[in-house]
């Protein structure tokens, strides 16, 4: 009897890892964010390792396949889910920066709560 090699497991465990991170990356990081988005991106780059693995062993005749596709198909959801990551933190970090710019410049903040004012007695 011929032995597989691991390739598809490996590729499979790595997407299983990256899928945990890139979820609960955020909950592991606690109130650090640099550590959050550290964790996303070794998300997406094990997401990138566990596809190009899959694709290596769906290929490979001494591997087993079943495994190569199901590491296939999680790297490609690690993907995703860290690039959506990926995504989320990049508009809270241009939200905080706009949120910072406005707090130090008074003057906007006066406009800001007189257009306020504006739409409150507006809606009533």
């Amino acid at each position: 009897m011929e032995q597989k090699n691991n390739t598809g497991m490996i590729a499979m465990i790595i997407g299983i890892v990256a899928i945990v991170i890139s979820i609960f990356g955020n909950t592991f990081a606690g109130n650090n964010g640099v550590l959050a988005i550290i964790l996303v991106l070794v998300a997406l780059v094990g997401g990138i390792v566990a596809i190009v693995m899959g694709v290596k062993a769906r290929k490979d005749s001494n591997a087993n396949q079943g495994m190569g596709t199901a590491g296939l198909v999680t790297g490609i959801i690690a993907t995703v889910f860290a690039g959506i990551s990926v995504i989320c933190v990049a508009c809270v970090a241009c939200a905080a920066v706009g949120v910072a710019n406005l707090a130090s410049d008074s003057s906007a903040l006066d406009q800001l709560s007189s257009a306020l004012n504006d739409l409150s007695s507006s809606l009533n």
